[in-house]
């Protein structure tokens, strides 16, 4: 056993934790057929030598449950395991007690956690702790291919998998996200990667980390919308079937049948009592977004440069007109990301935005490997989002999400101090200063 503690002190967006919280918490908790199966959880025996002989595969789960929440360790293993053709180990951050590396095995009826190391305290958010479960993964459990899963709540454009640990010097909880260009910087280390999935964060459907880990993971995949681990669950032993049987499916192919079974298999169950009507229908049906194209991913870049370009050109006569655009654009969360296909759809009519606007939709289109979609929920989603802050009218039946009031110009200093490769290469963060400086009214302004 090791034991090593890496530290890093930040301060994230704490309303929007709250709000991603509050609103999908449900899709956290999992109630399976299979719950009352035990998990046995014993210490790797001296015939255990690592490293081990090379598979087809080796999929890491990390599971940053350092938080108030859902623990999946346990469910993970009665789904998903160890077989001929795949390594399957997990590192556990569990909000009460020490951080271990498992091996996950067993059978169906006898899952095991076998303990591989223990590390302690450590901060899931810290890019050294996501390096070094790579590491170790890919060192010891060596493949020809590699997946990684990701879980606990996601932020755009923030990052994923924020760890909950205590302050040394104000006796109160930090949260800090594993960032986006956290993310690009681990994996370079191991020579990136073949699959990165958020199995459960939300918002990651997002142009920003898309862009960010373009060239460090061959398939990508996120929700738009809100998501959860419940989403993914029963999915679970369809995937592990598929790189079992067919290790050497193609990830356009293997991409088609993971959305096939999330679609079909994913049940949303119960609802928790007074749950509001719109959230019920965010939570209905699962919307997840693949992209695995780098080169499409580069044109889609160079695309929104020159929308956004093209929108500072007309900022100044079609203020209002961009604003309508806004308003009416389909919502990911609390009015401040937003589809960027629909946004640029219904700018495609303001008088010299015409031509780029229509190149970023069909940029988008192709960007996207492959998708299923909540149109119930949100119509005007397309798969990709962008950082778009806009306070909208005020909604009843929103209430939940207005109870906490957004300081807009502290969100765009944070997304223009987060290191995002998008920005480097794109307007949209000078469109979007152009834009706040023009629009705003004392009706929108922050107290």
């Amino acid at each position: 056993m090791i034991s090593r503690t890496p530290t890093r002190t930040a301060v994230v967006g704490f309303l929007i934790i709250l709000a991603v919280l509050q609103t999908g918490s449900h899709l956290c908790a999992v109630a399976r057929a299979n719950d009352t199966i035990p998990v046995a959880r014993q210490t790797a025996a001296a015939s255990f030598t690592l490293p081990k002989p090379e598979k087809d595969w080796t999929v890491i789960f990390y599971n940053a449950a350092d938080f108030q929440g859902y623990n999946p360790a346990e469910d993970f293993a009665r789904q998903f395991r160890s077989t001929n053709r795949v390594h399957v180990i997990m590192l556990e951050d569990p909000y009460d007690g020490e951080s271990t590396v498992w091996h996950v095995g067993g059978t169906v009826e006898a899952p095991i956690l076998v303990a591989l190391e223990t590390w302690g305290e450590i901060d899931m958010g810290d890019r050294k702790t996501f390096a070094r479960i790579l590491t170790y993964g890919t060192e010891y459990f060596p493949s020809q291919r590699t997946m990684v899963m990701m879980y606990q709540h996601g932020a755009g454009w923030r990052g994923a998998c924020y760890d909950e640990h205590p302050s040394k010097t104000r006796g109160i909880r930090y949260c800090t996200y594993l960032t986006p260009r956290e993310m690009r910087q681990s994996l370079e280390k191991v020579g990136g990667i073949d699959a990165l999935l958020f199995t459960a964060p939300c918002l990651m459907g997002a142009i920003e980390p898309v862009y960010e880990l373009r060239h460090v993971t061959d398939l990508y995949m996120g929700s738009e919308p809100r998501s959860g681990f419940a989403a993914w669950v029963d999915t679970l032993p369809d995937l592990m079937a598929l790189l079992t049987d067919q290790p050497d499916l193609s990830l356009e192919t293997l991409v088609e049948r993971i959305l096939a079974s999330l679609e079909t298999r994913y049940d949303p169950g119960e609802f928790p009592e007074g749950t509001p009507e719109p959230l019920r229908r965010a939570a209905s049906k699962v919307e997840m977004t693949a992209v695995m194209s780098s080169s499409h991913i580069e044109a889609l870049a160079a695309s929104l440069d020159a929308f956004s370009m093209a929108l500072l050109g007309v900022l100044e006569p079609s203020i209002e007109a961009i604003r309508i655009a806004r308003n009416e654009s389909e919502d990911l969360m609390c009015d401040e990301t937003v589809d960027a296909f629909d946004f640029a759809r219904r700018c495609q009519s303001i008088p010299g935005l015409e031509a780029t606007s229509l190149g970023f939709q069909e940029a988008i289109a192709r960007t996207i490997t492959d998708a299923i979609f909540n149109e119930e929920a949100f119509p005007g989603a397309h798969g990709l989002s962008l950082f778009f802050p806009f306070r909208k009218h005020e909604d009843p039946q929103f209430g939940l999400y207005n109870r906490y009031s957004f300081k807009f110009d502290d969100e765009r200093s944070d997304y223009r101090r987060s290191g995002l490769s998008l920005l480097e290469v794109t307007h949209w963060d000078e469109f979007l200063t152009g834009f706040y400086n023009m629009s705003r009214d004392p009706a929108s302004r922050d107290e």
